[in-house]
């Protein structure tokens, strides 16, 4: 692709990532309480509800919850992740302090560390999201 020097540059700004509960209240209060991110955006309409939230610098998660008589919502959203082909990870500088905070509050495993460099802990969501916290080690 050939790209003049005098172009416009088109730049992405940040990123927001968007899951579709199947239950707003408990994935809510996962959110806020056992990560304990901080609500920017919320709403409760007809249509649905939801709120987002900001990650790190410039990051930010949506979570929704759809009403099941909306008619243009695809069914797979009242049922857990299957999966793990995508997953959310969240960059921090204190795993352990993580994992201490967690242990007996919400599920978890690790922390382990990886050959390249860093640790690692997972939780999952209501949705079955699975999280990675890690850190950079040394």
């Amino acid at each position: 692709m050939n790209r003049s020097r005098d172009s416009a540059r088109v730049e992405l700004q940040s990123l927001k990532a968007v899951i579709r509960c199947r239950d707003y209240a408990a994935s809510r209060e996962f959110y806020t309480s056992v990560l304990g991110l901080g609500i920017v955006e919320e709403w409760d309409q007809e249509e649905g509800q939801g709120c987002i939230f900001a990650v790190g610098d410039g990051g930010y998660l949506e979570i929704a919850g759809q009403p099941t008589t909306r008619d243009r919502d695809d069914e797979s959203y009242t049922r857990p992740v299957g999966h793990e082909k995508i997953d959310l990870q969240l960059r921090t500088d204190a795993v352990d302090a993580w994992a201490a905070r967690l242990r007996g509050k919400w599920p978890f495993e690790g922390p382990v560390d990886r050959p390249w460099g860093q640790r690692y802990l997972w939780v999952r969501d209501p949705d079955n999201v699975r999280i990675a916290l890690f850190e950079e080690v040394v």
